[in-house]
């Protein structure tokens, strides 16, 4: 009887171990960074993420320190998730990356600091200019190490554009001189003589266009007569400044 009483409790003990592992995750899934839906509680009001330390522009190839926050007033215990669709993610304190470095999720669950869990980490640019797009999901849990209703998350989405690096250390970013703005055939572009001068557009979709263009003394001609009608942003890189401005093509 005694063997008997002892084998089922550890049986019971063995069940509750194993229900527990798989329903918890204590480590983080590499779920794109869209939901918790899947495992834990339903997105709610209760729980607010954000994403910080994203460039409006981002320079190639550089590394940006970034931060992910999870606030929630009652779940004092998070996790998150967060893709980017280019580049890779370097791990800080408490976090993991994929094989390809394009998602990083929680080690383990993050105490909050008042209501909010900091989590930090980096993202390397690549060394195209493409628009990147983050998709991040954060969950505030109610620490009973188990998946389940008690569970609170919220996502957050963010797309960046980039531009070539300059090489030259502290650059900042002057607005471009360019005339005529609307402007139909073609644009001009003020005090640009460097023929290894980078230059692209891009819409509003984030797309981007390498025009066709030729300098003519102390300035340069972009061809915009096959442009469809709309906005545009023009970055150049003459190898000194990093420039920007915004063109509409009438």
């Amino acid at each position: 009887m005694r063997h008997s009483i002892l084998l089922k409790l550890f049986l019971l003990t063995l069940f509750g171990l194993i229900y527990q592992s798989v329903n918890s995750s204590l480590n983080g899934i590499y779920n794109g960074g869209t939901s918790c839906g899947n495992c834990h509680g339903n997105i709610t009001a209760n729980t607010s993420v954000k994403l910080q330390g994203l460039p409006a522009i981002y320079e190639t190839n550089k590394t940006y320190v970034l931060t992910f926050l999870v606030t929630n007033p009652t779940n004092l215990k998070s996790g998150f998730n967060v893709l980017c669709t280019k580049g890779t993610f370097i791990a800080g304190t408490g976090s993991i990356v994929n094989a390809g470095k394009t998602q990083i999720t929680h080690s383990s669950p993050m105490a909050a600091v008042g209501t909010t869990s900091t989590f930090t980490f980096s993202w390397k640019a690549p060394t195209t200019t493409s628009a990147i797009t983050f998709k991040g999901v954060g969950n505030a849990v109610n620490g009973n190490n188990r998946d389940d209703s008690g569970d609170q998350w919220d996502t957050t989405i963010a797309t960046i554009n980039g531009m070539f690096a300059s090489g030259i250390e502290n650059s900042t970013t002057e607005q471009l001189k360019l005339y005529p703005n609307p402007g139909n055939d073609h644009v001009i572009l003020e005090g640009l003589t460097n023929p290894n001068t980078k230059i692209e557009l891009m819409d509003l979709k984030g797309q981007t266009i390498l025009p066709n263009f030729e300098f003519t003394g102390k300035d340069c001609i972009i061809n915009c007569s096959t442009l469809n009608t709309g906005i545009y942003l023009i970055k150049v890189n003459d190898g000194k400044r990093l420039m920007t401005a915004k063109f509409i093509k009438a």
